[in-house]
């Protein structure tokens, strides 16, 4: 049975099965940010066509992602994925920088 056949308009059947690589699409997207975030590992198939995401160091995302926003990424080696994206590495390091100039020094 064909996907015409059965009548599934979803063209992301391959997101059903876990353990795939794939990226999230930015919704809040900026000046310079990346469009896609990620890679991210799925979990499992929740309801109303959601995925819950693990990223490569195994952090398990706190939000269910609709499929609209998934894309399958190409990881060759599981074993030695990284972010693709650095959103998060770049707001800690400005909020270090803010925390030295606010801290007076003692001397």
């Amino acid at each position: 049975m064909n996907i015409i056949e059965s009548g599934i308009k979803d063209t992301n059947i391959y997101l059903t099965l876990s353990n795939n690589w794939v990226t999230i699409r930015n919704k809040t997207k900026q000046k310079l940010d990346p469009k896609f975030l990620g890679p991210y590992k799925i979990l499992y198939y929740g309801p109303f066509y959601t995925y819950k995401l693990t990223d490569a160091k195994n952090n398990i995302l706190k939000i269910l992602v609709n499929h609209n926003r998934l894309q399958q990424a190409n990881v060759e080696n599981e074993l030695t994925v990284k972010q693709w994206t650095k959103g998060v590495g770049r707001q800690e390091k400005v909020q270090k920088e803010v925390q030295k100039e606010v801290i007076p020094d003692g001397g």
